[in-house]
């Protein structure tokens, strides 16, 4: 007696052939806002480079009307995108927080700021330690390889490349408050 009887393909009828496997449902995710045509991460590609003033204004508008977000972040961002690397601060560090921030502009700055967060929540960095103090650092700061994956009015929920989420949320240590400024006036 054979246990094992070699399979015959004729054996089969396709009438009583079972139905084709559903395709597999997709995966959750996280809703994100929408992209912005213009981004502020096209215009980062000109960091460091030299600008009028009219093309500096026009950096602005593109940044704060198309992004719906406050003018006084749209004058820092659009700063931020020409200023060189401040001292204190590598050049890879400091072009990663450039496109942090520019991601950040695209796709959560007008929620965050419809919900009340501050530009020193957001953009702020140590005055004099901008690489070694996290207490006193903004979100862009801390991002680094990390990606936004959700914002209320009291966390940013953050998502590392191996898939652990983190929340940030803003204190500021009124001992510190002096040593906070903006990203972009680490130049100063």
């Amino acid at each position: 007696m054979n246990l094992f009887p070699k399979f015959d393909p004729r054996s089969i009828s396709l009438e009583t052939a079972p139905d084709p496997a559903k395709p597999a449902k997709p995966a959750k995710v996280v809703t994100q806002a929408p992209q912005n045509t213009q981004t502020l991460a096209t215009l980062a590609t000109l960091a460091g480079a030299d600008v009028d003033s009219t093309e500096f204004e026009e950096r602005v508008a593109i940044i704060q009307y198309d992004g719906e977000i406050p003018e006084e972040w749209a004058e820092g961002l659009a700063q931020l995108c020409t200023m060189p690397c401040p001292e204190g601060v590598t050049e890879s560090r400091w072009r990663q927080a450039v496109n942090n921030a520019g991601r950040f502009a695209d796709a959560w700055a007008a929620k965050a700021s419809a919900l009340g967060w501050t530009a020193l929540d957001i953009f702020g960095v140590d005055r004099y330690r901008p690489e070694a103090s996290i207490h006193t650092a903004g979100l862009i700061w801390l991002l680094q390889d990390k990606r936004i994956v959700a914002i209320s009015a009291d966390a940013v929920i953050v998502e590392t490349p191996n898939g652990a989420r983190q929340s940030f949320r803003p204190s500021i240590d009124g001992n510190d408050a002096s040593r906070r400024v903006l990203l972009w006036e680490l130049a100063d």
